[in-house]
């Protein structure tokens, strides 16, 4: 049963999920992309369109992943999926950098990668959090996804210091290392959260058994409220942080200041991490989500200006990134909360596919737009748009189902 201690008792499973996340597909490939785009249209003449294609190619891939990672946590654990799918992602960035001189070879490496690294996304870290934690699960949540912030904030730097010292093929190989060295982290300290029906007593315990399987969540207008909702944040994410680096170099701005600027925006994917896992733990999430996933809309418009104010910039990457740190926090606390855990991870996985899919697309049509228009700023002012509606209609999902009515969840 749960208790209030239970960061205190159980903190080296939020510090495994922590690592797993943070040198897992979800951060690594995303808040690199960006670092890559210039030396491969330098020395392949690639443009900012076409090497973007690589992280939709690499989402699409991992999308179709996504039902079978799913599957596979429920039916077979975490630990088993987590651990092999690190060891994928260490060959799949080595790949990148070294499995091809060609545009298509460097897709199938991206989408390779994908498959390889599928079980590291956090289906399987969030599932590992939701059956260890339940009072604090959203703060344990927050711990665990601040990896991404790690990644945001380290591997930005990394890979441009490694690209200036020696390629971009040795930038995807030292991206390659970091999954082998959290590897004994998360084999040590991650372990096997117990059956649903193990932690929950009383009247917990008969809404576990009603917890709706994911044809009956599909079937919940709430699983579609989350479902666009955060497919339009995540288009405006997804297009924003890969363009940054691109788009400051464009406004004149040294490529190791952008990257700068882009690391800092770690700091504000961990701050947002930690603040919506706090906040939620105390407030109505919906509510929380509202306002923190709607705040970026005021970067795009900085952004967007024809000319851009240094001084602005450090307040437009933090407000995306606080956005960023909180999504994948919000939408495994409204599975949990509103679906409960017994069939967490297939409902959760179906929620991340089409989130990821917005984040998949997103690169290459602020890439393409560029290309066409010479200009980021339509596409900006659309991302504004996106934030508000879809961080608005979350407002709509209502109360908690009562745990201790046997329809709650069948009647939603």
């Amino acid at each position: 049963m749960a208790t209030p201690l239970e960061l205190t008792q159980r903190w080296p499973i939020v510090v495994a999920c922590h690592f797993g996340i943070a040198t897992g597909v979800t951060g690594l490939p995303f808040y690199t992309l960006g670092l890559f785009v210039g030396p491969l249209e330098a020395e392949r003449g690639w443009s900012r369109g076409e090497t973007q294609v690589m992280f939709t190619l690499f989402t699409f891939v991992g999308l179709a992943c996504v039902p079978l990672v799913g599957t596979l946590v429920d039916r077979y654990g975490v630990r088993p999926v987590a651990l092999t799918s690190m060891l994928g992602a260490s060959i799949g960035f080595a790949l990148l950098g070294y499995g091809s001189d060609s545009l298509s070879g460097y897709y199938l490496c991206g989408a390779l990668l994908a498959v390889l690294a599928a079980g590291t996304s956090p289906i399987s870290w969030t599932r590992a959090i939701g059956g260890w934690f339940d009072r604090q699960r959203g703060l344990a949540l927050g711990l665990a996804l601040a990896g991404t912030g790690l990644s945001a904030f380290l591997a930005p730097a990394y890979v441009a210091w490694l690209t200036a010292q020696f390629s971009w093929q040795t930038a995807y190989l030292g991206l390659a290392t970091l999954p082998l060295l959290a590897w004994p982290v998360v084999y040590a300290l991650l372990r096997e959260p117990p059956p649903v029906s193990a932690i929950r007593t009383g009247a917990q315990s008969s809404a576990s058994e009603t917890d709706p399987d994911l044809p009956t969540a599909m079937r919940s207008y709430r699983f579609w409220v989350i479902a666009l909702g955060f497919f339009a944040v995540s288009m405006g994410i997804g297009g924003s942080i890969p363009n940054l680096v691109p788009l400051m170099t464009d406004a004149g701005i040294a490529r190791a200041d952008a990257a700068a600027l882009v690391g800092g925006l770690g700091l504000s994917v961990i701050g947002g991490r930690l603040l919506a896992g706090w906040l939620i733990d105390r407030l109505w999430a919906p509510g929380v989500a509202a306002v923190m996933l709607a705040v970026p809309a005021v970067s795009a418009l900085l952004l967007a200006q024809e000319t851009l104010a240094p001084a602005t910039l450090p307040l437009a990457v933090a407000l995306i990134g606080l956005a960023a740190g909180a999504e994948f926090d919000l939408i495994a606390y409204l599975v949990s909360r509103y679906f409960g855990m017994t069939h967490y991870a297939k409902i959760y996985a179906l929620l991340y596919m089409v989130f990821m899919f917005g984040a998949g697309i997103a690169p290459p049509l602020f890439g393409y737009w560029y290309d066409a228009a010479g200009s980021y700023r339509d596409i900006l002012y659309a991302a504004a748009g996106a934030f508000v509606l879809g961080a608005s209609a979350l407002l709509t999902l209502g109360r908690y189902p009562d745990p201790r009515s046997a329809q709650a969840q069948a009647s939603m």
